[in-house]
């Protein structure tokens, strides 16, 4: 999953519980854990998926005004991992 994978960062816990709520009813398998310092400002969780929920993230941010920091997609650049940001809020 890591190398199609993005991560939504979120500033609010419960939105991110939210998310991934929506996300497994809509038959997606996100994986929400807490964010690490280099994704984020502060404390915050993020919602891991495969990136092929991108559009349907995106439209469900808009629709219920979630409080998002960042969404990253995970890419390998000479073998190392790293995150690039796809959109910042």
């Amino acid at each position: 999953m890591d190398n199609k994978s993005i991560i939504v960062v979120f500033n609010s816990k419960t939105h991110a519980y939210n998310l991934e709520s929506i996300l497994k009813k809509e038959g997606y398998t996100p994986i929400i854990y807490n964010a690490p310092g280099y994704l984020a400002e502060s404390c915050s969780m993020a919602v891991k998926i495969n990136e092929s929920a991108y559009d349907f993230i995106l439209q469900q941010i808009d629709l219920r005004k979630l409080d998002v920091f960042k969404i990253y997609k995970t890419c390998y650049e000479k073998n190392v991992k790293v995150y690039k940001v796809l959109k910042k809020y």
